[in-house]
């Protein structure tokens, strides 16, 4: 079942130093949420499919209780870990140490070996369509360690994960806010391009100031990655 928490997350840390791995999908109950006066409010491409986005409200986490337990994770933007100084240099470092915030280290393959296990669990519990993704602030680090094929796109998020793009209201603005951005969407309503959602991030820290600062994250796909053979350790 999705697992949602509401603990602030650890705002000081640096979060281009931080990538996160997720699981999440569009159950039915997400689906039915999406009712014509909900993306009016909250869509600028109202005939857009249910959107993608960090958001939990938005697209439902399903990580297994176990590898929040495992990693001792209890925020809302998923399972964290501290990039790799040294694989920031070098786009050869394909399998780099994650580290956690309580020391632990892991690594990729590592990672994407618990990530399949729970993967195939989830697929004999439900039939819905799950992604597995890997996101950070960081977006070239994420390129050198996936490729742009995996990339979903771009999100804009507060610290406590809720989307600029999908999950704050509109209201009278949004015919202005449309005209300027909704074309710079892709169909999972991410930008495409980083520097388009910069622009819309440094628009909604004042649209939206209550819930600034907001961060740019992109987001990758990583699921077709699980099962491929991995170089040995």
């Amino acid at each position: 079942m999705p697992r949602d928490s509401f603990y602030a997350p650890v705002c000081e840390l640096d979060h281009m130093n931080l990538i996160y791995f997720d699981i999440r999908a569009h159950d039915e109950e997400d689906i039915a949420t999406w009712t014509t006066e909900r993306k009016t409010r909250f869509l600028l491409n109202v005939n857009s499919p249910p959107p993608y986005s960090l958001d939990s409200w938005v697209w439902s986490r399903f990580i297994p209780d176990k590898l929040f337990t495992k990693f001792e994770c209890d925020s809302n933007m998923g399972l964290m870990f501290f990039i790799d100084p040294t694989s920031k240099k070098t786009q050869s470092c394909q399998n780099p140490s994650l580290t956690h915030f309580y020391g632990n280290k892991i690594s990729l393959h590592e990672m994407y070996a618990l990530l399949s296990e729970a993967l195939v669990e989830l697929r004999n519990e439900g039939d819905e369509e799950f992604h597995v993704i890997a996101y950070s602030a960081n977006s070239r680090y994420l390129l050198n360690l996936f490729s742009v094929t995996t990339l979903l796109g771009f999100d804009v998020v507060d610290s406590g994960s809720f989307s600029a793009i999908v999950n704050c209201d509109y209201s009278e603005e949004k015919q202005q806010v449309a005209e300027e951005y909704a074309h710079l969407l892709n169909s999972h309503h991410l930008f495409n391009s980083e520097s388009d959602a910069n622009r819309f991030r440094e628009m909604s820290d004042l649209r939206v100031a209550g819930h600034a600062p907001f961060l740019v994250y992109a987001i990758h796909d990583i699921s077709s990655l699980l099962n491929k053979p991995h170089p040995a350790e």
